[in-house]
C-alpha cells in the first residue's frame, strides 16, 4: 500500500496508482525544471524523451554576458541565453570556472517563498546512475586510482563546530597535505599552503576599502580548490565569531587546530617552519574605548540589517567583527601570534576559518532576502561600484605583483567578475531560488570546475558526466517531491518536476588529423542486484539532418571483445548494426547499418562495461554546409523485464538512463579558428564570432567591465567592424526596451546615451550578418547619484622600503564623479600592521591626517616615519557634495 501523504501537493488529489496527469488546480507555487522542450510540469512526465537532456540546464565555458539574475515573465523573456557548450576542463589554479545555468519556472498560481533551495550535482556518466549513491560523495577506483565519481556542486561550507569529527579530520589532513606534501606545489616549488601568506602580503591585498570582501572571497575560493586537490570531498569550514571556539567542541586541540595559547605543535608540526603561536581571548581598548571583546561580535541578523553594500562591508571588516577576530585569536598586545598581523596572518591555518566566516557573513547578506540585485555584478556593490579597487585587476593573480606562478599567465578579474560575485554556498546561506510570481521564471548561474578528464581516460570514457538539478522545498525526505525517490534517476526525473537531468561531454572531441577520427565514450551499467537484459539503442538526434552522418562517415560502437562474444553466445538480437573488427586496434565494432540500431545485452549484477562511439570520416572532407551544428547521438538503456519488476509502469521495457554524444566535426576541422566581428560600447569590448557560412554570430569575449555612471553623465556607444568575419547586414541599438538606432548596410554606428534616473539600465545590441543570422548582446549600465571620488596612491607601492627619518613623497591621483569637483585630499598613516587596530584610517577618529591639499590635484603629499617596521598609507578625498572616497592601502616597510 502506497503512502499517499507525501503526494498531496497543490491542494489537488492525485490519480489512482500514483499517476498524476495535468493538475487541474495549482493553489500553491509550483516551481519546476523542464525535462524536455514539451514538458509543461505535469507529474509524472509522460511525453517523449529522453529526459537526460533537460533544456533548462546548460553550460557555458565563460559567463554569458547576457545573464541577469532577475525573475522575468516566462512568456516574454528579456534576454536570450547563449547555447549550451561542452564543458571545458581547466586547471582550477587558473580560477577560470565554467558556468552551469539552470532555468526554474513557477507554474502555480501563488508566489514562491524565496526559501526553495536549488541543489546541483555531478556524476561520472553511465547508463545506470543510482540515486543517491552515484551522486553524493562518491569516490571509487577508476583508471588505477581513487577518483571523484559524484559530488554535490552546491555542497555547502559548514560550521567547524557542528560538523562531525571525521569531517574536521578530513579538512585537517587536506591542509597538512597541501602544506607539506611535495605533490602539491606551485611552479616555483612552494607548497600550496605556504604560498598563501605570500598572497596575503602581496601589493594591494585589499584592506580598509570596498574590495576587502571580494578580494578575500577570491582567496578563499582558490584555497578551497587547493584543498580539494588533496581531498575532492572537502569544503571549507568556518568559525562563527559569535561562538566561543574553545567550547563544545574545542577547536583548539591536538586533533584539529592545535593549542589556542602558546606555541602550536601537534597536529600542525608538518607545517613548520615557521613556529606558530596564538594567544586566544582577552579584550582590546583603543583611545580609552573598549573596541574588541568576544561579547561585541555582531550577529548575522545585525549584519543582514544593512540595506546596502557600503555599510555592510564596513561593518564586517571593522571592529567589532573581522578586525577584532584576528586579535581575539592571536592576541591584541604583548605576546601576539601571527594571525594578529597582516604580514603573517595567513601562516596560521585558523586564518582561513576566520576568513571563511567573513565570506559567509557577506554571502548571508547576499542571499538572506532572495534579492537578486545582491548577486548581480552590476548592482551588488551599490555606490561603491565605481571605486578604483572594485574595478582593479586583483593581485597577485593578475600578474602585476610578479609573484609566481601568476607573474606570467595572468588571471585578470575584478571584484565584479561573476565567479566572485556569486556567493559560495553555506549551511546558513543555501542556494535559494528568488521569489517567483505565477508565470515567472529565473535563470540561476553557478560557477563549476569540471573534473580533470585526464584522470578518466582509460577505456574511452573520459569526458562523459551528468548534471542533476533538484528543487527542494523541504529540508528532509521527501524534500517536497510528489513521488518518493528510488534509486533510478530516470524514474525520479520523470516522476518529479522538481528534478532535471543533463548529460554533458566535458572534453571537446579532438580530431585525429592522421586518421580523421573522433572517439568518445561512456559506461553501460547494471545497477540492480540481479542479472538483467538491457535494450541498448543508439539514436541519431540531430535535428533536420537525422541519419546524415553515416553518409560521409563510418559510425561505430566499440565494445569489449568478451561482451560481443557474449552477445553471440546467447543469440542476442542485434538490429541495424554490423559486427566488424578493427585489425589496427583489435577492437570489435558494431557499425551502424540502419536507422534504428539496437541490441539486447545480458548483464551480470553490478556489471559495468565501457562503450566507445567512433566516427571515422571518409578521405574527403564533408561539405561544411552539412556541419552547421554538432551531431547528437543518444545511447539509451532500457530494462527489458516485465512491468512487475517495478510495479509502477506498464511497459515491458523501462527507460533506465542514457548519455548523449556530441560530435562537433566542424569545430574539430576548423581547429578552433575564430572569425571575429568587434562591437565596442564605450570601453566595453564585445567580440562576435561567426562560426562559418550560414551560422549564427556567437559571443566569444569574456564578460567586460560594467560602466558605473552618475545621473546625467553621457555614455558614448561605438559599434564597428573588425577582423576577418563576413560583413554585417544591419545593426540596431536599444535602451531600456526603446529603439535608439537601426541602420542597414553599414560598417558601424556611433551614439551618445544619457541617463536621467538612477538604477540599472539595459543596452541591447543586435547584429545581423550577411547570412541573415542574428546575434543579440545585452549590456547593463549602473547609474547612481553621489558616487564617491576615486582616490589612488600611485607611489610608493606596497612592498616598497623607505628610509627611517627621511621624508616619503606620496603621489596621489583623484577623480571625481561626473559634474562634481574635489575639494580636499588627505594622507593618513598608521604604524604597524596589527589587524585589530583597524584599516579604515580615513574615517577613524584615532588617525588624523598627516598631510593634506586642496583641489583635485594631482598632489604629492608627504610624511616622515619615526619608527621602523610596517606602515599603512591611505588617501581620503572629499568632493563638493561632501561625499568621501577612500583609496586602497600602500604597505611600506620603514628601515634604517
Amino acid at each position: 500500500m502506497f503512502d499517499l501523504a507525501p503526494r498531496l501537493r497543490h491542494g489537488c488529489a492525485l490519480a489512482m496508482m500514483g499517476i498524476l496527469g495535468s493538475t487541474a488546480c495549482l493553489a500553491d507555487p509550483d516551481l519546476f525544471i523542464r525535462d524536455t522542450i514539451t514538458d509543461a510540469g505535469a507529474e509524472p512526465y509522460t511525453g517523449p524523451g529522453p529526459v537526460y537532456l533537460s533544456p533548462d540546464i546548460w553550460v557555458r565555458n565563460d559567463p554569458d554576458p547576457n545573464f541577469a539574475p532577475y525573475p522575468f515573465s516566462t512568456a516574454a523573456p528579456p534576454w536570450t541565453p547563449l547555447p549550451h557548450e561542452n564543458p571545458e576542463y581547466r586547471d582550477s589554479k587558473t580560477s577560470r570556472p565554467n558556468y552551469v545555468y539552470v532555468r526554474v519556472q513557477n507554474r502555480g498560481d501563488q508566489p514562491s517563498t524565496g526559501t526553495e533551495r536549488l541543489r546541483l550535482y555531478q556524476a561520472k556518466a553511465s547508463t545506470g546512475l543510482s540515486w543517491p549513491a552515484s551522486w553524493v560523495d562518491n569516490v571509487g577506483m577508476t583508471c588505477g586510482a581513487d577518483r571523484l565519481l559524484g559530488i554535490e556542486i552546491s555542497k555547502p561550507r559548514r560550521n567547524a563546530k557542528t560538523v562531525s569529527a571525521a569531517v574536521r579530520n578530513a579538512y585537517r589532513d587536506a591542509l597538512i597535505a597541501i602544506g607539506s606534501d611535495a605533490a602539491y606545489q606551485y611552479s616555483d616549488g612552494t607548497q600550496y599552503f605556504r604560498k598563501q601568506n605570500t598572497v596575503h602580503q602581496s601589493p594591494n591585498p585589499e584592506h580598509g576599502n570596498p574590495a576587502f570582501l571580494p578580494w578575500h572571497r577570491e582567496m578563499m575560493n582558490r584555497y578551497e580548490e587547493r584543498l580539494r586537490e588533496a581531498n575532492p570531498l572537502v569544503t571549507l569550514l568556518y568559525w562563527d565569531f559569535t561562538e566561543d571556539p574553545r567550547i563544545g567542541p574545542n577547536l583548539f586541540n591536538t586533533s584539529f587546530m592545535g593549542t589556542g595559547n602558546g606555541t602550536v605543535a601537534a597536529p600542525l608540526v608538518p607545517l613548520r617552519p615557521p613556529t606558530l603561536t596564538r594567544n586566544v581571548g582577552g579584550s582590546f581598548t583603543f583611545g580609552g574605548v573598549l573596541t574588541c571583546d568576544a561579547s561585541l561580535f555582531e550577529s548575522d541578523a545585525t549584519l543582514n540589517a544593512n540595506g546596502s553594500y557600503p555599510p555592510l562591508a564596513d561593518d564586517i571588516e571593522g571592529a567589532p567583527n573581522h578586525d577584532c577576530a584576528h586579535g581575539y585569536i592571536g592576541g591584541f598586545s604583548g605576546s601576539t601570534g601571527q594571525i594578529s598581523s597582516l604580514s603573517t596572518a595567513a601562516e596560521d591555518p585558523f586564518f582561513f576559518m576566520l576568513h571563511t566566516n567573513v565570506d559567509r557573513q557577506w554571502a548571508n547578506w547576499q542571499r538572506q532576502n532572495a534579492d537578486p540585485a545582491r548577486i548581480d555584478p552590476v548592482a551588488v556593490y551599490g555606490s561603491d561600484s565605481s571605486h578604483s579597487r572594485i574595478n582593479a585587476n586583483m593581485n597577485p593573480w593578475s600578474g602585476g605583483s610578479g609573484i609566481p606562478p601568476w607573474s606570467g599567465a595572468a588571471s585578470n578579474k575584478t571584484a565584479k567578475h561573476p565567479s566572485i560575485v556569486f556567493p559560495p554556498i553555506y549551511d546558513t546561506a543555501p542556494l535559494n531560488i528568488p521569489v517567483l510570481q505565477p508565470g515567472q521564471s529565473v535563470v540561476i548561474e553557478v560557477p563549476w570546475y569540471p573534473p580533470n578528464v585526464n584522470n578518466y581516460n582509460c577505456a574511452g570514457q573520459a569526458g562523459h558526466f551528468c548534471l542533476l538539478a533538484r528543487i527542494e522545498t523541504q529540508t528532509a525526505a521527501p524534500f517536497g517531491m510528489t513521488f518518493a525517490e528510488g534509486m533510478s534517476v530516470g524514474t525520479n526525473t520523470r516522476n518529479n518536476n522538481n528534478i532535471a537531468w543533463k548529460n554533458v561531454t566535458i572534453v571537446d572531441n579532438v580530431l585525429d588529423p592522421a586518421l580523421l577520427r573522433l572517439v568518445t565514450g561512456t559506461t553501460i551499467r547494471n545497477i540492480f542486484g540481479r542479472e538483467a537484459i538491457f535494450e541498448i539503442l543508439l539514436w541519431d538526434r540531430t535535428e533536420k539532418r537525422q541519419f546524415l552522418l553515416p553518409e560521409f562517415a563510418r559510425v561505430s560502437l566499440a565494445l569489449p571483445k568478451e561482451v560481443v562474444e557474449r552477445l553471440r553466445e546467447r543469440g542476442a538480437r542485434i538490429e541495424d548494426f554490423e559486427v566488424v573488427r578493427d585489425d589496427a586496434t583489435g577492437q570489435v565494432l558494431l557499425q551502424i547499418a540502419g536507422k534504428a540500431p539496437r541490441f539486447s545485452l545480458p548483464m551480470k549484477p553490478g556489471e559495468a562495461i565501457t562503450a566507445e562511439l567512433r566516427v571515422d570520416l571518409q578521405d574527403k572532407e564533408p561539405p561544411r554546409e552539412l556541419l552547421v551544428e554538432p551531431f547528437h547521438y543518444d545511447l539509451e538503456q532500457r530494462l527489458d523485464l516485465p512491468a512487475a519488476f517495478f510495479g509502477t509502469r506498464g511497459e515491458a521495457a523501462v527507460e533506465v538512463g542514457g548519455v548523449r554524444f556530441t560530435l562537433d566535426i566542424l569545430q574539430a576541422l576548423k581547429n578552433r579558428e575564430a572569425q571575429d566581428a568587434l562591437v565596442e560600447i564605450a570601453d566595453l569590448s564585445i567580440e562576435l564570432s561567426p562560426e562559418g557560412p550560414g551560422l549564427p554570430v556567437e559571443a566569444a569575449a569574456p564578460v567586460p567591465a560594467v560602466p558605473h555612471l552618475s545621473v546625467g553623465e553621457p555614455l558614448n556607444v561605438r559599434i564597428s567592424r573588425a577582423g576577418d568575419g563576413g560583413a554585417l547586414r544591419a545593426l540596431s541599438l536599444e535602451l531600456d526596451g526603446e529603439p535608439v538606432a537601426d541602420v542597414e548596410g553599414v560598417e558601424g554606428l556611433t551614439e551618445t546615451l544619457s541617463f536621467d534616473a538612477p538604477g540599472v539600465h539595459a543596452i541591447v545590441t543586435r547584429a545581423i550578418d550577411e547570412n541573415g543570422e542574428i546575434t543579440e548582446r545585452r549590456t547593463r549600465v549602473l547609474v547612481s547619484e553621489n558616487i564617491p571620488p576615486n582616490a589612488v596612491i600611485l607611489s610608493p607601492v606596497s612592498g616598497d622600503v623607505v628610509k627611517l627619518g627621511a621624508p616619503v613623497d606620496v603621489s596621489v591621483e583623484v577623480a571625481a564623479a561626473f559634474a562634481r569637483d574635489i575639494t580636499e585630499v588627505a594622507l593618513y598613516v598608521k604604524e604597524g600592521d596589527v589587524v585589530a587596530t583597524g584599516f579604515n584610517l580615513v574615517e577613524s577618529d584615532g588617525f588624523p591626517p598627516v598631510d593634506s591639499a586642496e583641489g583635485p590635484g594631482p598632489h604629492t603629499l608627504s610624511f616622515t616615519p619615526e619608527r621602523t617596521g610596517m606602515h599603512m598609507l591611505q588617501i581620503g578625498a572629499v568632493d563638493d557634495n561632501g561625499i568621501v572616497g577612500v583609496s586602497g592601502h600602500a604597505m611600506v616597510m620603514v628601515a634604517e
